[in-house]
């Protein structure tokens, strides 16, 4: 069993996989990461290896706690991915996009890909048909749109995003 662990501006989504299919999933808020993790292990003793992808801030505590369960690899600029990284700056390219990048080159090995993630902030990256990725482009997510139209303007009234 193997345990992916999703760190954002906002929430921790954690997933186990066995044999390649997801069996448990959870969205947490940040600061229950701790709580969670014990109980992720308890339920889940034969987790054996834990990939960490951190936009978020996660700690050096933490990522130590994970270690004590499980092999943990934290994703990072220099991990090795399938596809060729031709970002200018790779060292720059957040973990996040990394990670979906990964996983939309793995869906469509041989083909152009655009992938779009609507989070905290929205970002778009592609990879082409030879399996190079191009870099992307980030921009503010739904509630940051939200709040600059409202804080801009003199008439729109603050929205809220629906669940």
């Amino acid at each position: 069993m193997n345990l992916i662990v999703d760190v954002g501006n906002t929430l921790v989504k954690m997933a186990v996989f066995d044999n390649g299919k997801i069996i448990s999933y959870r969205k947490i808020p940040n600061v229950d990461f701790a709580k969670s993790v014990k109980s992720i292990f308890s339920e889940y003793f034969l987790i054996q290896n834990a990939i960490v992808s951190n936009v978020g801030g996660m700690g050096h505590e933490e990522i130590a706690m994970l270690c004590v369960f499980c092999k943990v690899h934290v994703l990072s600029h220099t991990s090795k991915t399938p596809f060729k990284n031709s970002y200018a700056t790779p060292q720059t390219l957040g973990v996040d996009r990394i990670a979906l990048a990964t996983a939309a080159f793995y869906h469509n090995p041989k083909g152009n890909t655009l992938v779009i993630d609507a989070g905290t902030c929205v970002t778009y990256d592609a990879i082409n048909d030879y399996g190079e990725y191009l870099g992307g482009a980030i921009s503010p997510g739904i509630g940051m749109r939200y709040k600059a139209m409202h804080e801009q303007t003199s008439k729109l009234p603050l929205l809220k995003k629906r669940p």
